[in-house]
Parts: C-alpha cells; sequence; structure tokens
C-alpha cells in the first residue's frame, strides 16, 4: 500500500473516533442497517480516502519557495513557503517590495546565495 493511502487511513480512523465519540453518522446509500457500520461508510469513506491522500501526495511532491523580505531597516526574512506561485505585494507593513526568490542550498540563509527570480 502507498504511504499516501497509509496516512489517509489513519487521518480517517481519527475522524471516526471523533464521529463516535459524538455519536454522528454520515449518511450513505450503501447503508445497510447494520448497527455495526462504521461513522463513515460505502462510497463516502473512499471518496474521502482517495481524496486525503491526493492532497497528501501532492503536499510530499511539493517543493520549497523561499520569499526575501527587505526591511527599511535593513532587517532581512527569508520565509519559506510551500506553494506553487507567491503574491506578495506589500503584505506586510513596512515593506516596499517583496520579491520571490530561490536559494541554491535549502540549508544556507546566506544573501550571497540568493538568486532573485
Amino acid at each position: 500500500m502507498e504511504k499516501e493511502r497509509e496516512i489517509a487511513i489513519e487521518i480517517l480512523t481519527i475522524l471516526e473516533e471523533f464521529l463516535d465519540d459524538r455519536n454522528i453518522t454520515i449518511p450513505s446509500k450503501d447503508r445497510e442497517g447494520n448497527p455495526e457500520e462504521a461513522r463513515i461508510y460505502g462510497t463516502e469513506y473512499y471518496a474521502l480516502e482517495d481524496k486525503i491522500a491526493e492532497i497528501i501526495k501532492e503536499v510530499m511532491e511539493m517543493k520549497p519557495i523561499y520569499l526575501l523580505e527587505i526591511y527599511p531597516d535593513g532587517e532581512v526574512m527569508i520565509s519559506e513557503y510551500y506553494s506553487t506561485k507567491i503574491k506578495a505585494k506589500n503584505r506586510i507593513k513596512g515593506i516596499e517590495k517583496a520579491q520571490e526568490v530561490k536559494l541554491e542550498n535549502q540549508k544556507d540563509y546566506e544573501i550571497s546565495k540568493i538568486k532573485v527570480l
């Protein structure tokens, strides 16, 4: 079994326990009326499992993007984001311009190692 699916099943187990503690059952056309049926059952369960596994896979494949923020006092802040695109126009007070950057070495935050895209 792929790792993403294993993690999705673990998440669904936690969700099942949460729903069980609150006596909440998700409706399903697949239910047969058996009192031992899970709180999330049938196609609803597998649809959630597939979607959670898909999200986990996407997250595991993401590459970080680094954002260089230069403050008026000369302080430099480098932030790491896991997104395909950053739109950062004056999001933080006092920053005149924020730029997308890529670090040559993720563990090396020296300014000399930064390339402005």
